[in-house]
């Protein structure tokens, strides 16, 4: 029997500070599933390095990004963070991907599968490098602080991060929004919104100093909480230097053609903003 799927339980309550000032200008990067973000054309072009925190086998982000940024014709450099991924994880996940393919023919394995045994080709040291560091807010068993991170970044290049470090982003976002002059923009999913609410509106409110909102969707895998905030938010910040005018139409979230579902076995949420 298939289960029902309560439509209204599908709507996420927002507050209104979350309302995106793009309707426009927007592109999808990466996977279709977990793993897509959505930013400004204008943050993508505008971006000498990215800077990737979080990254497991799944590189599609990363690969867009520089197909992206190819046609400027200038260089971009790739700087990818996950103490997770190595060579014997990486082997470990291809086999689990060959045998599920074999089971099941779903041709989703046979592309992670690929993606996995390209990771040590695309992360070869020259355009994009991958650090085997957990982002962290100092340098302490393998880690590396966002000082650490920055200083590998020549002065002269702008950034743009992504950042997906399942609940780290609380400990080091205040030195990240320290460094703005740097900055072009963020993707970020912050995770535990139900029980770290506080904490993400006091990092929000750092960031809004610098940064608009230009994006913003709900990780459908994580739930609501009792009010209808959602658990897990993906949020994207244009710094303000490259943000437009507020949109004059208020657009509806999902955005169409742009947002996917992180998980395809449930409908996206619908955004209400408050």
């Amino acid at each position: 029997m298939t289960a029902s799927i309560d439509v209204a339980s599908m709507v996420a309550r927002v507050p209104e500070y979350l309302r995106p000032v793009r309707a426009t200008g927007l592109v999808r990067l990466g996977d279709v599933l977990d793993g897509g973000y959505v930013l400004s054309e204008d943050a993508l072009l505008a971006a000498d390095c990215l800077v990737s925190m979080g990254v497991s086998t799944n590189w599609e982000f990363e690969k867009a990004f520089l197909a992206g940024r190819s046609a400027s014709g200038r260089r971009l450099l790739i700087h990818a963070y996950d103490h997770t991924v190595d060579a014997g994880q990486l082997r470990l996940f291809r086999l689990k991907q060959l045998a599920r393919y074999g089971l099941s023919r779903d041709p989703r394995y046979l592309r992670y599968w690929r993606m996995a045994s390209g990771f040590r080709t695309f992360f070869d040291g020259r355009t994009a490098t991958h650090f085997k560091q957990r982002v962290w807010r100092d340098d302490t068993q393998g880690s590396a602080s966002i000082q650490t991170i920055m200083t590998r970044v020549p002065d002269h290049m702008q950034v743009f991060v992504k950042m997906d470090i399942e609940g780290a982003e609380y400990r080091v976002l205040a030195d990240l929004a320290a460094r703005s002059e740097r900055m072009v923009g963020l993707v970020i999913e912050f995770h535990d919104l139900d029980i770290l609410r506080p904490a993400f509106e006091s990092l929000h409110e750092r960031l809004a100093v610098d940064y608009e909102v230009s994006h913003v969707h709900v990780n459908n895998a994580g739930g609501l909480g009792p009010d209808g905030f959602p658990n897990i938010l993906e949020i994207t910040y244009e710094h303000k230097r490259l943000a437009g005018p507020k949109a004059s139409q208020p657009a509806c979230y999902p955005l169409p053609g742009v947002d996917k579902p992180n998980c395809l076995e449930l409908p996206d949420f619908e955004l209400q903003f408050v």
